[in-house]
């Protein structure tokens, strides 16, 4: 039985290539924390997300709504909660809250919360939320 293989190089040399030296040497850390936070705190980082690809999306958008245009959050707003009550959402593990930051546009009256224990991906998502409104 082989501990380590071949492949092994090939996936730690991409992990390199796509996130950097530092991200790579953050995953021997004994601290499971700093380990989970060091894969979720980087702000900017797209490139190995492949759910922001449009086609991706569109397609999402037709098994979820029967419609490419039409995005999940508003059929979500739509279809469930047609009225205009008061409601609290908490999202925990949010991220840069691309979602909920769309939910609050379209459900005004909702007080939405955010939670992540990536300070850099919260900032991010003021600063966005700032910018549309």
């Amino acid at each position: 039985m082989r501990i380590i293989t071949t492949e092994d190089f090939r996936d730690a040399q991409i992990k390199i290539l796509q996130r950097g030296f530092k991200f790579f040497t953050s995953k021997f850390n004994l601290k499971s924390s700093y380990r989970t936070k060091s894969s979720f705190n980087d702000a900017e980082l797209q490139t190995a997300n492949w759910w922001i690809i449009p086609k991706v999306q569109e397609r999402w958008n037709k098994l979820i709504t029967g419609n490419k245009d039409l995005a999940y959050e508003e059929f979500f707003c739509r279809n469930f909660f047609p009225g205009h009550h008061p409601m609290k959402m908490l999202s925990i593990g949010s991220g840069v809250c691309g979602h909920e930051i769309k939910i609050a546009e379209l459900m005004s009256h909702w007080e939405v919360h955010c939670f992540d224990f990536s300070e850099k991906l919260l900032q991010q998502a003021k600063i966005t939320r700032i910018k549309r409104i």
